[in-house]
């Protein structure tokens, strides 16, 4: 009979045992220890010693920042093409968008509604077509990934919006919970007309 539990040893450590029944007995029995910051190692019962590492917190950080490169690689790619969904599925109900500068649009827009209220619904509505925005650089490490982007949108007027973009974005379970974006503000400044009243709230 396979038996798996888990014993709180400390408040650091935590020891997770996977066996057959009689096996801590049997020259070939091995357990498993987790410590709670990540690190695994293999025990064998005959030798009564750690025999060599499994698993590295350091090779999970690398593990979630490629999860995370892709996911935006992948949302990028869309937005090439003006479709913004897979963007928005992304962004996280509590996310805060900062937006750096001094311009009309320049703050920090606090949870999903209200980047999609005042942020990204008005700055749409100011484009002759789809908002189109591709990106060119992904850098990501633990739980950030940078991204360098252009837009490439018309405005209803017809001036082209070429601005160009770093966003520092955050990841958390898959989700961009915040987004720190460095922009031409002089060109927003030239382009676009101000934001609804509500706008940003101050950085």
């Amino acid at each position: 009979m396979l038996l798996d539990w888990t014993i709180r040893a400390s408040p650091t450590v935590a020891i997770s045992v996977a066996r057959a029944q009689g096996a801590l007995d049997s020259p070939a029995s091995r357990i498993t220890h987790v410590l709670s910051a990540g690190f695994a190692t293999s025990w064998d019962g005959s030798s009564g010693g750690i025999r060599r590492p499994l698993w590295h917190p350091g090779r999970m950080e690398r593990m979630d920042a490629a999860r995370n490169k892709a996911l935006l690689q992948k949302v990028f790619a869309a937005t090439d093409h003006g479709d913004g969904r897979l963007f928005v599925d992304l962004l996280d109900d509590e996310v805060r968008w900062t937006i750096i500068g001094r311009t009309a649009w320049s703050g920090t827009y606090d949870g999903k509604a209200a980047v999609l209220r005042d942020l990204l619904r008005p700055l749409t509505a100011q484009f002759a077509g789809p908002n189109r925005v591709s990106a060119h650089r992904f850098v990501a490490e633990d739980d950030l990934v940078v991204v360098e982007a252009r837009n490439h949108s018309v405005t209803a007027a017809g001036m082209p919006y070429p601005n160009r973009y770093c966003w520092v974005i955050t990841m958390r379970a898959e989700k961009i919970v915040a987004i720190t974006e460095y922009t031409d503000t002089q060109l927003i400044a030239e382009t676009l007309t101000k934001p609804p009243t509500m706008g940003p709230s101050p950085k």
